[in-house]
């Protein structure tokens, strides 16, 4: 049963919407009404719930808007203009693009309840009393507070701050604040809060709550992030030059980031014990494991969610003489060429992570294309892979929870920190890095493939974070992380531009049969069977010399150059807001939405990264 079912239609209408004229006024809670509502647990539980709420309402943009188009996963764009969420995959923004406006409000929304919480609770007889119920769900308020404002820090950089509940007659009209003295305030509320909250074993509904570990975990998220780098406008003679920068303090951060994520691994409270694809089935099928690789999940109820819908393996809608229980679902979300074919062909987390093929209206498995609509698809979810039934005209609401954080993600971390600080691998990072690699190898390649592995990458920092850089790749696919980590170690650029120039060399080699990538599969071969609709695909991972018997050829890398030898145009477009060398930095900052910048009296403005459109 999910959490999020679970919050107060009171509470909901107290806190209200946030209108469009002010771009932080809520109709605000009186004094009585917080008295009330934190004098006892039940209704201090419903408000609390009504923090997440904004969350699962917008959790497909914040996912699957913001975070698009890497070295990994990437959604269609075309040459022109959406003024949509293509703009923003393309790193294209106009300060008009309508897809931001209410992921921002619903961020504010979410934030000033969780402010009104805070204050409620602090100011509660409840917590004068120290009873662990209030103090855990004080924590909660933190947690979340501080999940939605990193949201909103990596999305538009600096923006406006507040650390109160809205109240008639505030100042609406808040300026921006660094987004460097926000980190800092979110990481130090954290630390001072966590050793007051429950784990999530202990907690009604798991890991759909923000438990102790996920307070410990976004500590060392939010302190990568401010330790880490970003852009920034930096003026020199009166001329204003973007770069990727990050503050002298930066090793500070990352000793807070190795302090949290050890004392979490140390807590016990979590491990690596079932095996990559259930952790991903169980999602798929609602069951909530709390004490395994899961940390902390936005939870959908059964008739809500969007993640079977957008990303995963896809699945057309049947004809009525064709129907089959699932509707329609997946494939908006592609995987890159050059990504999956990066895989070691024996690591495990391979055909989890990445699927050759889909489900037609008639549902049969049929080969997916190598860069279209049907693109290699990302097979950690499918409404397919769960035991409920939608019906055949079916399309959104597949209460496939969300991974917002993973104990494999705290171990990598541990790792990166431990390598950061001590100039090179200690045997602690070592550990925790074979921790998450072991799962992903049958026992009888760990020698080679893990212990070996891992002792030729250790040999400097330098060596050893770029393997740390790969893993997370393989580790994380598809769970649209990555762009935050490419942001954070100032290589967003550089591996947009290997990924365009990867992807047009595999195309020359596959159609010449020469060069570095002419091992790599020209074609692929297919045979359906027509009583069981399953497919059997031949020639994925290597180049066959022909169609063995009964397959029928596709072309496959060699599709990515057109006809007249030049690199087909997706290659182009769906990073057509970058520079494909690399070297210089990507433009990922969001303007602030127009109707915010014309509501804001003055306060707040576009200034510094030069948007078009204008």
């Amino acid at each position: 049963m999910k959490k999020v079912c679970f919050y107060s239609i009171m509470i909901v209408a107290l806190s209200a919407t946030i209108a469009c004229e002010k771009f932080l006024e809520v109709d605000s809670l009186s004094i009585n009404d917080l008295d009330y509502i934190f004098s006892n647990r039940e209704q201090t539980r419903n408000f609390i719930n009504s923090i997440y709420q904004p969350s699962t309402a917008e959790a497909n943009r914040f996912v699957f808007y913001f975070n698009m188009n890497t070295d990994i996963e990437f959604g269609m764009v075309d040459q022109a203009y959406d003024n949509g969420r293509r703009d923003l995959w393309a790193y294209d923004i106009k300060e008009t693009n309508q897809a931001m406006e209410s992921p921002w409000s619903q961020a504010y929304l979410a934030i000033d309840r969780a402010n009104a919480a805070i204050e409620g609770i602090l100011n509660s007889q409840m917590y004068a009393d120290k009873d662990p119920d209030m103090l855990h769900m004080l924590g909660e308020a933190y947690t979340m507070r501080a999940y939605w404002y990193l949201e909103v820090v990596r999305n538009w950089g600096d923006v406006p701050y507040s650390r109160t509940r809205t109240k008639a007659g505030d100042n609406f009209y808040l300026p921006k604040t660094d987004r460097d003295t926000i980190l800092a305030d979110l990481i130090d509320d954290l630390i001072l809060i966590e050793p007051k909250m429950k784990w999530a074993i202990e907690l009604p509904f798991g890991i759909e709550l923000a438990g102790r570990e996920f307070a410990q975990a976004m500590i060392a998220r939010l302190s990568l992030v401010r330790g880490g780098y970003s852009l920034r406008p930096i003026g020199y003679n009166g001329q204003t030059e973007l770069k990727m920068v990050r503050n002298d303090d930066y090793l500070d951060y990352y000793r807070i980031a190795n302090t949290y994520c050890k004392k979490l691994i140390e807590s016990g409270t979590h491990k690596l014990n079932q095996d990559f694809k259930t952790v991903f089935r169980n999602q798929c099928n609602h069951t909530v494991v709390s004490d395994d690789d899961m940390i902390f999940e936005l939870a959908y109820s059964s008739k809500e969610g969007q993640v079977g819908y957008i990303v995963g393996v896809t699945v057309n809608s049947g004809y009525q003489t064709f129907a089959h229980e699932y509707g329609k679902g997946g494939g908006v979300i592609s995987l890159t060429p050059s990504y999956v074919y990066s895989f070691d062909t024996l690591d495990l987390r391979l055909p989890v992570t990445c699927f050759f093929h889909y489900w037609n209206d008639q549902f049969y498995e049929v080969p997916v294309s190598i860069m279209g609509h049907t693109g290699l698809q990302i097979g950690k979810w499918s409404k397919v892979f769960s035991n409920y039934t939608f019906g055949y005209a079916a399309t959104q609401g597949d209460g496939i929870n969300w991974p917002i954080m993973r104990y494999a993600d705290v171990l990598l971390m541990f790792a990166e920190t431990e390598n950061e600080l001590n100039n090179g691998p200690t045997e602690a990072a070592k550990d925790a890095f074979r921790t998450v690699r072991r799962r992903a190898y049958s026992v009888e390649y760990r020698d080679t493939k893990v212990d070996d592995y891992i002792n030729s990458v250790s040999g400097s920092k330098k060596s050893f974070f770029e393997a740390l850089v790969n893993e997370r790749s393989w580790e994380f696919g598809g769970e649209m992380i990555r762009k935050a980590d490419l942001i954070r170690w100032n290589k967003l650029g550089e591996k947009i531009g290997y990924t365009q120039n990867t992807l047009i060399q595999m195309g020359i080699d596959a159609n010449e049969g020469s060069g570095t990538y002419a091992n790599l599969p020209d074609r692929i071969y297919y045979k359906i069977d027509s009583l069981t609709k399953t497919i059997d695909i031949a020639g994925k991972y290597s180049r066959l010399s022909g169609a063995p018997a009964g397959y029928t050829p596709k072309d496959w890398l060699t599709e990515l150059i057109d006809i007249n030898g030049a690199p087909v145009s997706r290659i182009e477009t769906n990073w057509r807001g970058y520079d494909r060398t690399g070297n210089v930095p990507v433009k990922y900052i969001y303007p602030l939405p127009q109707a915010v910048i014309i509501n804001s009296n003055g306060a707040l403005k576009n200034d510094g990264y030069d948007f078009p459109g204008f």
